[in-house]
């Protein structure tokens, strides 16, 4: 397990101003990856489920809102151990990025992810990243756990979503978004956390 954080954090240790530190707001009384989620935000919030691997996705998704909100960013991603990693507004459309995904790769994930969120996200497609890392973050919990199922459900969604946020990367390489390099940084650290799960 502890493989897998370090791959998920490769990079945060260099000094590199897309990772920030985000403090905890209190302790770790749950332990674990799940606890040091849980930590970042405050006791008693609404994100906290029986199923512990949507108890990590959803509070994932919560760190993210409060990252972008305290620390006036476009984009953070809470990547685990205290390390989020930000990224400016990427200049594309949900839905432009939901109309250049190819027919045969609009999956099941696809019209819930990319065509229905567009009601809420569709100023910038950077928020399917935001699932995606909730996702990640949810398998890795999944695995440290022993759930072995959820881990799996969750890792095969994460790769599902991987796939639509590689062709935002083209699209953003195109109009030469100024985080390109440190999005496909992402990526790779991402599909590198990815590859430890089943």
């Amino acid at each position: 397990m502890i493989k897998t954080l370090i791959l998920f954090l490769m990079l945060a240790g260099t000094a590199n101003a897309q990772f920030i530190d985000v403090p905890p707001l209190r302790s770790n009384t749950v332990g674990g990856f799940l606890g040091d989620i849980d930590s970042h935000l405050k006791a008693g919030h609404i994100y906290k489920n029986r199923d512990r691997v949507t108890w990590a996705h959803e509070t994932t998704h919560g760190i993210n809102s409060r990252i972008r909100n305290e620390f006036k960013v476009d984009n953070g991603y809470y990547m685990l151990n205290n390390v989020c990693f930000v990224l400016a507004k990427s200049g594309i459309t949900l839905r432009r990025l939901a109309n250049t995904v190819p027919i045969d790769m609009r999956g099941p994930r696809y019209p819930l992810y990319l065509v229905q969120q567009q009601k809420w996200w569709n100023d910038d497609a950077l928020y399917i990243v935001d699932e995606l890392v909730a996702y990640t973050n949810g398998a890795i919990v999944g695995k440290q756990l022993g759930l072995d199922f959820r881990c799996k459900d969750s890792a095969a969604i994460a790769r599902d979503l991987l796939k639509y946020v590689k062709i935002l990367s083209r699209l953003t390489k195109e109009i030469n978004y100024k985080d390109q390099e440190h999005f496909e940084l992402l990526i790779n650290t991402i599909e590198r956390a990815l590859d430890t799960t089943p």
